[in-house]
């Protein structure tokens, strides 16, 4: 017990200097609750990495600043070579 308090009080005193937190694993349940976390132990910002676009709902208007869907990205850069070609 004492030791997660200092596990705790270590990434608070830590967290609450970053500008922003970068959470890029392959696991979106992952990175979406390490940026809850980072944000509650004092992160200015948070920023996800996120597959699964279904997520991205339940994300908007919480805590998470900035998230990132590759899926997202991919699909508006084929529209924007389909629009281009026309």
């Amino acid at each position: 017990m004492v030791m997660r308090l200092i596990k705790i009080y270590c990434l608070k005193s830590i967290l609450k200097n970053v500008d922003v937190f970068l959470s890029l694993s392959g696991d979106d349940e992952a990175n979406i609750m390490s940026a809850l976390l980072a944000k509650r132990l004092g992160a200015k910002k948070a920023m996800v990495l996120i597959q699964r676009i279904a997520y991205i709902n339940l994300i908007q208007g919480g805590s998470i600043d900035i998230v990132v869907s590759l899926r997202k990205r991919q699909f508006l850069l084929c529209l924007g070579m389909f629009v281009k070609g026309m």
